[in-house]
């Protein structure tokens, strides 16, 4: 079973977005689709020049305060 999400974060994305992909990672982590190097990403829903993605962590330990945003050359904007 997957948790309810609550996304706080300090990327300006949606809550819901973000909720999506943290629940996306804990699901393909839990299904052991991904495993400690694989990720999720998702393009910034506030930004299109930007997309998000977690911190280097296993899938099911990703949380909304590992999110990143990256710019489309991969920077990190909030790191």
């Amino acid at each position: 079973m997957v948790p309810e999400v609550t996304a706080t974060s300090t990327v300006s994305a949606s809550a819901e977005l973000l909720g999506d992909l943290i629940t996306a990672n804990q699901i393909l982590a839990q299904r052991d689709i991904l495993d400690g190097f694989g990720h999720m990403t998702v393009r910034n829903d506030a930004d299109p020049q930007q997309y998000l993605m977690p911190r280097a962590l296993p899938g099911s330990l990703v949380t909304p305060e590992d999110v990143v945003a990256f710019t489309l050359e991969s920077v990190p904007v909030n790191a």
